[in-house]
């Protein structure tokens, strides 16, 4: 299972709406983090391509014949083209966090409210039960907490390594403690550029339960039993 701390205020809009946020990594608190600086954007015409890249520069060509010809000049012209690329999909790219440990202090702490909020448990295929989004692809997978943050060859590197190594990746001496299990997904948008957060809709059935905190007042414990009840979720375990 994964799991979402939440402030009560917060819980209950996530339930109310049945929706959880996205967010761009621009928005995160570690600026390394999913940075397109972690990317080495070197294009050399007579390396070997990969076939996402390959899908890229067919595009570039279309737009720039000249850029063929093998030339040094040529080779910094289409590096600079790439990094647009990926800024541009790092900007499209939305993310939601979640931990794998559902009851931790210091995520408690952290995202809990110090206790007095509430902890969201969905089965980890969640990726596969929004309604709403329609993206190109969705990835969902446990980060992976290393001592320095890897450098990429965007030039070779599948679709499926760059997101795996550059989003799933962070700094072990920092945020090993949060256990983080990330989803995000990518929508060929170009009207997603400069929407930083975006609300995506899930399925109920992937909600399996809620915990409260220590200190989570009666009052708010109601609050969710009566709307758990309006909604009729029987199925969401209480503890």
């Amino acid at each position: 299972m994964i799991y979402k701390y939440r402030t009560v205020e917060v819980g209950l809009k996530i339930l109310k709406n049945q929706s959880i946020r996205f967010s761009s990594p621009s928005e995160f608190s570690d600026i390394m983090d999913v940075a397109p600086s972690l990317i080495d954007f070197q294009f050399r015409l007579n390396d070997k391509i990969g076939d996402e890249q390959k899908r890229d520069l067919e595009i570039l060509f279309e737009k720039r014949p000249d850029l063929k010809i093998k030339t040094i000049q040529n080779e910094r012209l289409i590096s600079e083209a790439y990094q647009d690329m990926l800024i541009k999909k790092n900007k499209i790219l939305k993310i939601c966090s979640f931990s794998t440990n559902g009851n931790s202090s210091q995520l408690w702490e952290n995202y809990g409210d110090s206790e007095k909020g509430i902890v969201l448990g969905f089965e980890p295929d969640l990726q596969k039960k929004f309604l709403s989004e329609s993206p190109e692809f969705f990835f969902g997978g446990l980060v992976e907490y290393v001592d320095a943050y890897p450098t990429i060859k965007y030039q070779v590197s599948p679709k499926e390594e760059i997101y795996s190594s550059w989003v799933r990746t962070k700094l072990k001496n920092e945020f090993h403690w949060e256990e983080e299990y990330r989803i995000g997904f990518f929508k060929n948008d170009l009207s997603l550029l400069n929407v930083k957060v975006i609300e995506v809709k899930f399925d109920p059935a992937s909600l399996l339960e809620i915990r409260f905190g220590k200190l989570t007042s009666k009052s708010d414990k109601d609050q969710i039993f009566y709307l758990l009840g309006e909604k009729g979720w029987s199925h969401v375990k209480l503890i």
